[in-house]
């Protein structure tokens, strides 16, 4: 799915997903992708959601984003409650949905300049 042009400015934009890439400023990725406000990792993790622990999340934590949106591929898929406490208890927001809806989702937020971070499962 073409995303289409991002208005606004960011450091990272995502210009498409399909279920074995995502293109973020013009380049394709076919590995989990996670996108803080100054960095992008590839591959993330090559562990499955529920196999995620605390320790997993520690970058994130580290850059206190306001909200991480979780792409976590074709099928909507929750965290453990240990992971969804973890993140409130530091006061980050946390966002599961598909990856294609979460792709979007990060583009709108990135783009109104919040302090956003992504995580993108690919399939």
């Amino acid at each position: 799915m073409h995303i289409g042009p991002h208005i606004g400015s960011t450091q990272f934009t995502i210009d498409a997903y399909d279920e074995n890439s995502i293109t973020i400023n013009q380049i394709k990725y076919s590995d989990n992708i996670l996108l803080l406000k100054e960095q992008l990792v590839s591959p993330w993790t090559h562990k499955a959601i529920g196999e995620l622990g605390a320790d997993d999340f520690n970058e994130v934590l580290d850059t206190k984003p306001q909200v991480l949106i979780v792409g976590t591929g074709k099928l909507h898929v929750f965290f453990d409650t240990s992971i969804t406490m973890l993140f409130h208890q530091q006061h980050i927001g946390l966002e599961t949905m598909t990856t294609s809806a979460a792709c979007r989702t990060y583009n709108v937020l990135a783009g109104e300049g919040r302090n956003v971070a992504g995580l993108f499962f690919i399939a």
